[in-house]
């Protein structure tokens, strides 16, 4: 493993060669001298992340900084723009200076003199694309003197710093993520299976007795079919008895003599010489009768009668081979349409007393690294079970939604059932988690380009997110994506803790 975390962190080096203009501080640093003799310092807006190299600023000289843009949305520079730093003292502009022309995309080297000494708030201000952003830091100091500042002490990085560039970062999917306290469902993980909601399989059976004969090649589960389209065909041919002619024969009989003894009674009603009781029951045999008539008669092509689809969809199920025979209502086919999937969740008989407090929940299908929120699929819980399944001993929670996602009937899937509402959580994405002898770990920023692994104790996890105890504040910022580049850079042995493009 640690050589492979050492080949993503050589590929990554190889490579390298938002809100307004009221924005708020969320970090600021000023510490050791960094590169050559520069001083770092790290703020954040809303939107952006400002990583500034400072070359020591004293009175009257000019000084550079180099200033690294990082969109916060996906972690990524700023390629162009105009960069300004304003240096400010009890209300007054004392220094500042602007640049268009980064050095490389995300760094620009901004030129100003400071008039006084003492302690100064640094603005940054950035322009861009129609984009304004600025973020304040109250705390930098100038000197009176290049002595003075030799005097003082640098300070230097906690112990256990890993150092990451950001031009390392913004070569590869990295982000970061401000720990703040949220709501968060409590989950039950349990296995689940995807299924077809009873409401979207058709079966279509035959109408008649007959040998029933394929009229699709490719008439096999899986196969997509249209509505309207002919699916078999119902011959009688070489049938001696229960044949279509004497099944047409004999509806023709019932429909005429039917149809006949309407007629008459029709014109005796009115001279009350049968009575009502008598013709509304020939009415109804006449309906009886000439409905099942005309209904054979429409699904016949000369002697023989079509099966035709009446929905449309993917086959299921084909009952019947080819060339056996049936008898009327013998189901043929069933076919499943895609807009709608069911997702059944079986609950161990150990979670019983969870199973009131399930309102939504999400899953995984196997073979997919995908969570899927079910009510983000437009999906809602159908039904609770109150007794145990048959044939196995969980009880069975039961959800419905679109199948948006072109999912499998039939495949299994982790499922994340969310039950009691958690007030004020801490809660990181999993992939923010690093797992180390069954112990997991994070990479929290504490600068710039400064790095802290910290252990953390999980309560939840819901597939997508985790519920942390213990390890973290409100406030920190978690790596979320690239951690494993930064385990890299930790292990690297003399790696240098600077390699800006200056």
């Amino acid at each position: 493993m640690r050589y492979t975390c050492l080949f993503l962190l050589l590929l990554v080096i190889g490579f390298t060669g938002c809100r307004n203009n009221e924005s708020q501080v969320v970090s600021a640093e000023s510490g050791h001298s960094h590169g050559a003799g520069s001083i770092p310092f790290t703020a954040f807006s809303d939107s952006c992340e400002y990583f500034a190299e400072i070359k020591p600023m004293i009175k009257g000289q000019p000084t550079e900084a180099s200033v690294h843009i990082t969109r916060l949305s996906d972690y990524k520079p700023f390629a162009e723009g105009i960069m300004g730093i304003r240096v400010i003292q009890n209300g007054n502009l004392i220094g500042s200076g602007d640049t268009n022309k980064p050095r490389i995309p995300g760094i620009f080297p901004v030129k100003f003199t400071v008039s006084n000494g003492g302690m100064v708030s640094l603005q940054f201000v950035f322009k861009g694309n129609g984009f304004q952003d600025s973020v304040m830091i109250s705390s930098a100091r100038v000197f009176e003197s290049e002595e003075e500042f030799k005097k003082v002490a640098p300070v230097e990085d906690p112990s256990g710093v890993i150092k990451f560039t950001k031009e390392m970062a913004w070569k590869i999917d990295f982000n970061v993520l401000k720990v703040v306290p949220r709501d968060y469902f409590n989950p039950i993980k349990v296995s689940g299976e995807l299924l077809i909601p009873p409401s979207e399989i058709t079966t279509m059976t035959a109408k008649g007795d007959g040998i029933v004969i394929y009229r699709r090649d490719n008439l096999v589960p899986g196969a997509q079919i249209e509505p309207g389209t002919v699916l078999f065909t119902l011959t009688g041919q070489g049938l001696t008895t229960r044949n279509m002619d004497a099944n047409i024969s004999g509806l023709k009989s019932r429909f005429e003599a039917s149809k006949a003894s309407y007629d008459r009674e029709k014109q005796l009603i009115k001279d009350q010489i049968v009575s009502q009781k008598q013709f509304n029951e020939t009415s109804a045999k006449y309906k009886i009768d000439s409905t099942q008539y005309f209904a054979f008669l429409n699904g016949l092509s000369g002697n023989n009668m079509n099966i035709t689809a009446s929905a449309g969809g993917s086959v299921i199920q084909l009952f019947q081979p080819n060339g056996s025979f049936v008898t009327e209502g013998t189901p043929l086919i069933s076919i499943s349409g895609n807009k709608m999937i069911m997702l059944r969740a079986d609950v161990p008989q150990r979670n019983w007393k969870d199973i009131p407090s399930i309102t939504s929940g999400a899953f995984r299908p196997s073979g997919s690294d995908q969570i899927y929120d079910i009510e983000e699929l437009g999906g809602r819980l159908i039904a609770k079970g109150s007794s145990l399944s048959s044939g196995n001993s969980f009880i069975p929670v039961t959800f419905e939604f679109s199948n948006k996602g072109s999912f499998v009937a039939g495949s299994f899937a982790e499922v994340f059932l969310h039950t009691t509402l958690l007030k004020n959580q801490l809660v990181i994405p999993v992939s923010s988690l690093l797992e180390e002898q069954g112990n997991y770990y994070v990479y929290v920023q504490i600068a710039g380009e400064s790095f802290m692994k910290r252990p953390v104790k999980l309560g939840c996890i819901d597939g997508t997110y985790a519920n942390v105890l213990s390890g973290l504040t409100s406030g920190d910022r978690v790596v979320t994506q690239g951690a494993i580049f930064i385990k890299a850079s930790s292990q690297m042995t003399g790696t240098p803790s600077h390699g800006h493009e200056h």
